[in-house]
């Protein structure tokens, strides 16, 4: 009888190393997306402990510069059966009269910006790490205001997983 036990928790043992070797989880996708006014492109999200958001690049379509006067990026992943919870995991803003010191130049054009990039600690409502089978959906809100405009304007963008 003890040898039966043993032998089958040593061939349970030797099927999950074989269906893991076999199907691997995926840890990491690579989303793009586009709203009227902009596009995203290579974004990597990777999930293992934690869930890394790689720096992709958002694009404003049929601008080569646009000078604004505020600019804000947040970018959010909801998780499937957990769309009551709070989802934005990266946010940046950044203002005309008040640029980082590494900035480029004196005025804030946006017509092509990182998306950045973080890695939050982030878990499933029962304290497990994410993996990318527990991501529904992922987003970037784009606020901004051109250059002496009133208007603040802000856009969602829908990010897929792109087919590499």
């Amino acid at each position: 009888m003890k040898k039966v036990i043993i032998f089958i928790i040593f061939s349970t043992i030797l099927g999950i190393i074989f269906y893991k070797s076999m199907y691997p989880t995926q840890t990491s996708e690579v989303y793009s997306g586009e709203s009227k006014t902009w596009k995203v492109v290579d974004v990597k999200i990777s999930a293992n402990e934690r869930l890394n958001i790689g720096k992709g690049k958002l694009y404003m379509k049929g601008e080569t510069e646009f000078f604004a006067d505020y600019f804000k990026l947040s970018f959010h992943v909801v998780l499937k059966n957990e769309e009551e919870r709070g989802s934005r995991l990266h946010e940046y803003e950044l203002m005309s009269d008040n640029l980082p010191t590494l900035w480029d130049d004196d005025v804030l054009d946006i017509a092509e910006m990182d998306t950045g990039g973080s890695s939050p600690i982030y878990l499933t409502k029962f304290g497990k790490p994410v993996a990318m089978n527990n991501i529904k959906q992922v987003y970037i809100i784009v606020q901004w205001k051109g250059k002496n405009d009133n208007e603040l304007k802000e856009e969602k963008i829908i990010l897929t997983p792109t087919d590499i």
